[in-house]
Parts: structure tokens; C-alpha cells; sequence
């Protein structure tokens, strides 16, 4: 073993911002967590210079170390001095050290001496004194192959998620926000030029107004309070002190826990059933939407199985789960604009009724559902088995760099 400053050091380059686009620049907000890579920056910095990385540095997000956001970086671009930029040495293998700095081992510790309650930041000298494997080249290559094979299954399944969810958010925008097809048959257009166009069967299309009102809404169609399209859930924590409430079959959600795409099918942390019974923690059944809503607000989640949640969410029961959490997506801007708090932003119960939404039939939701039902059933497969490859992955990665498998 040696020490990690052997193995790499921290890169302080610096780059103009009026050089990189939002998509080269990387800041703790667009870092993903749970290991899960990156989403495309929503602002660049209003500072002249920012710091840089390069191609094949690794990324880590120094804010709050247990959501373990990390990036093997593909392309050069800016970052946030609150994303730490690791650049191997000489005789070390970049990915090999990316997957070094994967291991939940390494999270553990970077918290163990992490500076801050409430924001918790890493400590630059602590973490190059955390030990490393001092492996030769070559087999630190072949680690970071097989490891690396399994996160190229991963990354597809992800993008066949990713671009799934566009779809039905595609649909959703159509219908219900842009109007499309009401405004095509307030416009006279042919019926079978219209579901031609737009992928519908003429039963759906019967069920559009052909008109709009005077406040510019489709005829039928209504404004309500966000809160009155669903039942809100509210979370608990069961006693932390007590041992037989910790530790069960039972997973209880909390915003470390917000999955990539869709569907969470695990957590961190898991509670008894005596847990469950003796906090006020419920239980939520498959397709309840999550939503977080202290600190870290606006993150969702759809319950892919039974699960508990902490106070810092809330679950939004729909009727028809794939057009709520669509509507949900819909919704944020305005809830995050509406948030409450002094330290920490907060959605309240009263928050959703701040934000308003239009409300269609109920045959239209449910023909809705039909239409984007085969999207989300096929990102809930492949939710799976990106589950699957990265408890393998998990699994195999401390084996592997420990020495304790030969390759």
C-alpha cells in the first residue's frame, strides 16, 4: 500500500468561462450522485476564470462526500472549486485510480475527516494520506477493465433510460402543455391528418377539445392546486438509538438515495418492521412518487417496491403514476420557486398549493398511460439490471484492489 499523494495530485489549472460551454463545465449541482456521472451544467459561473480538468482526470464533489459524486472525466472543461480534480502520476493508471477512488472505502473515510456539520467538505491533506494499492501497471489496467466493462453496460442502459424518459416527457409536453392536438382541431385540420401526425388512434382523438376557452385553456380543460391531483405522504425516521429499528428488509429512502433515472429499487439504509410500526414512517407502495423537499430540493424518485422514507420527503400518490410524475417534472420550477426556509430550502404541504396545474380527464390520463406505458416499463427493466451490474461492480471493486482476486 501507499499513500494517494504517491499516486496522483490535485490539478489548479485554471480556464477562461467565456471558453467552455454548459456542457464542459462541471459543478457539484450537476454532478450525479451515488457514482452515477454527470447531467449537462443548467448555468455557467459569472466569474471570468474557473478551474479546469482534463481528459481522463477524475471529478469528485467535495460538498457533502457522502452522496460519493464522482466522474471519469471523457472531455476537457471548467469546474467548480468545490469539485476536486485528481490527476495520476506517472506509473499510475488514470481509470485504475478513478475505480480507487469509487470504493466506498474511500467515501467513508473522506467523511471520517470531512470539515462542517451541516455542509460537511473534505479535508485536501487527509485525503492524500488515504492508502492506496501500489499495484504494477499492467495489472492495475486489467482491474480497470473489468471494471470497466461492467460501467460501459451500465452507461448504455442508462442512455436507453435517458432517452426513454424523453420520449414520454415529449408526449406530455404535446399534449398537455403545448396543446398540440387541440390546437390542430381548433385549426380545422383534417381528423386523420391530425392522428397521423401526432401517433394517435381516432378514439383519442375524440378525446380533445377541439376549442379553447377565454383564458386561453383547451375547453373542459381547468386550472386546480397542484395539491389536489394527489394524496401527500409524509416520512419519518424511526429512532436511531434503538438497534432492532435498523437494519431490516424494509428500504427507507433519503435523498442519497435519488436514482439517475426514474425508479429507485434500493437504499442505503433499511428499517424492521418494528421500525416501521413505532415512527411515523409509511409505507409506500410501487409507483408512489418521491419528491425531496429540505435542502437538496426538487430530486425524484418512483418507487419501484415497497418502501419507507425519511421527513425530508414527501410521497405523491397519483392515479395514474406516469402522468403525475411527468406533471411533477412540470411542477418544479414553481415549487423551488416557492420554497420556504431560512437555512435550508423547504417544500412544505402548503407549497404544492402554491403552484397550479391544468387538469384534463380522467380518460385522457388513462389513454395517456397506455401511450407511455411500454417507456417506463422498459426503463423499470433496465432499471434492474443496471442494479444488478452495479452491485457486481460494488462487489467485485474493493475484492479487486485489495489484491484479494488475481487477474
Amino acid at each position: 500500500m501507499t499513500k494517494l499523494e504517491k499516486s496522483c495530485y490535485f490539478a489548479e489549472d485554471r480556464i477562461s468561462v467565456s471558453g467552455i460551454s454548459k456542457k464542459e463545465y462541471i459543478s457539484t449541482e450537476n454532478m450525479l450522485q451515488n457514482k452515477a456521472g454527470i447531467c449537462e451544467a443548467a448555468n455557467l459561473p459569472s466569474t471570468e476564470y474557473t478551474a479546469s480538468f482534463q481528459k481522463n482526470d477524475v471529478l469528485v464533489s467535495n460538498i457533502r462526500p457522502y452522496f460519493k459524486k464522482i466522474w471519469y472525466a471523457k472531455f476537457s472543461g471548467g469546474c467548480s472549486n468545490d469539485v476536486l480534480v485528481f490527476r495520476a502520476k506517472g506509473g499510475f493508471d488514470s481509470k485504475f485510480l478513478y475505480y480507487v477512488l469509487s470504493d466506498d472505502t474511500f467515501f467513508n473515510y473522506v467523511m471520517s475527516s470531512a470539515k462542517g456539520t451541516k455542509m460537511p467538505r473534505g479535508d485536501k491533506t487527509a485525503i492524500m494520506n488515504y492508502s492506496v494499492p501500489d499495484f504494477d501497471i499492467n495489472i492495475q489496467r486489467k482491474i480497470a477493465g473489468i471494471l470497466g466493462a461492467l460501467d460501459d453496460k451500465i452507461e448504455v442502459l442508462r442512455e436507453q433510460n435517458k432517452t426513454l424518459e424523453q420520449m414520454a416527457q415529449a408526449v406530455f409536453q404535446s399534449w398537455f402543455v403545448d396543446c398540440d392536438i387541440v390546437r390542430a382541431k381548433a385549426a380545422g385540420l383534417p381528423a386523420a391528418d391530425i392522428c397521423k401526425k401526432y401517433h394517435i388512434t381516432p378514439d383519442i382523438y375524440d378525446l380533445f377539445p377541439s376549442a379553447f376557452s377565454a383564458d386561453n385553456l383547451p375547453l373542459g380543460w381547468e386550472k386546480i392546486p397542484f395539491s389536489e391531483t394527489m394524496n401527500i405522504i409524509s416520512g419519518g425516521t424511526p429512532k436511531t438509538t434503538e438497534p432492532t429499528f435498523w437494519n431490516g428488509e424494509i428500504p427507507w429512502y433519503s435523498v442519497v438515495d435519488a436514482p439517475a433515472s426514474v425508479y429507485v429499487l434500493d437504499t442505503e439504509k433499511h428499517i424492521t418492521q418494528q421500525g416501521l410500526e413505532k415512527s411515523p414512517c409509511s409505507l409506500l407502495e410501487k409507483d408512489t412518487v418521491i419528491i425531496s423537499a429540505r435542502g437538496t430540493v426538487g430530486k425524484l424518485a418512483v418507487v419501484g417496491k415497497q418502501m419507507a422514507m425519511n421527513q425530508s420527503c414527501y410521497g405523491l400518490k397519483f392515479d395514474f403514476p406516469y402522468y403525475g410524475y411527468l406533471m411533477t417534472k412540470q411542477m418544479l420550477i414553481g415549487l423551488k420557486q416557492n420554497v420556504h426556509g431560512a437555512v435550508f430550502d423547504t417544500i412544505t404541504k402548503d407549497t404544492f398549493k402554491t403552484v397550479q396545474t391544468v387538469n384534463v380527464s380522467k380518460n385522457l390520463k388513462e389513454a395517456f398511460t397506455n401511450i407511455v406505458s411500454s417507456f417506463f416499463k422498459k426503463i423499470f427493466e433496465n432499471s434492474k439490471q443496471i442494479h444488478t451490474l452495479e452491485q457486481t461492480r460494488d462487489t467485485l471493486l474493493p475484492q479487486l484492489i485489495s489484491g484479494n482476486i488475481e487477474v
